[in-house]
């Protein structure tokens, strides 16, 4: 069941994640131009900023599938390095869109809409990514581990890392002494 869980959210964030390339997209391009929110010279020229969106979801679909970033959101435990893999990625994307820009000289792309259609990029995979966490890790019954921990707190890192990758959810009840255990034995009845 949990196995399952993974790769139905492994699956919805491989259709999130580009999806949300689109979305920060149109959400740039509209703040930028059309929301009155920055002042505005002229519309944006469509071929050239279709063609830097396309260059965008083909050179980050690459590159993710090299970087394994969405496979690395349900392996690593912490979110946030997760993130900095994340940025990591969209800043490389970048670099080399804005490369093949600035040879292509036949357009100038506003800064404006390229820093918002990064930043849009980078809220909506952590709220994408987020969200399948959530949902992969969801307590179900009968695969949840109890840990007692009785005197020093042990180094419980590479315990967490096999529960979460045998899909098992973890609760620890840390307890000072032997004693302490029993006491709490007794009243648990």
């Amino acid at each position: 069941m949990r196995h399952s869980q993974n790769q139905i959210a492994s699956i919805a964030l491989k259709l999130a994640l580009p999806l949300s390339l689109g979305a920060a997209f149109l959400a740039a391009i509209y703040i930028r131009f059309y929301s009155r929110l920055l002042p505005v010279e002229d519309l944006p020229m469509w071929p050239a900023y279709t063609a830097y969106f396309v260059l965008s979801l083909t050179l980050w679909t690459a590159l993710e599938t090299r970087f394994r970033i969405i496979y690395r959101c349900f392996e690593e435990v912490s979110l946030f390095r997760w993130l900095q893999s994340l940025v990591e990625l969209d800043l490389l994307t970048l670099a080399l869109v804005s490369s093949a820009a600035f040879f292509w000289r036949g357009y100038s792309f506003s800064r404006w809409t390229v820093a918002l259609f990064w930043s849009l990029h980078v809220s909506l995979c952590l709220a994408a990514a987020w969200g399948a966490r959530a949902w992969a890790r969801r307590r179900t019954d009968g695969n949840t581990v109890y840990i007692l921990s009785i005197g020093e707190r042990p180094d419980l890192d590479s315990l967490r890392r096999e529960c979460l990758s045998a899909g098992c959810n973890w609760i620890v009840r840390e307890f000072p002494d032997t004693p302490s255990v029993l006491r709490a034995m007794e009243n648990f009845e």
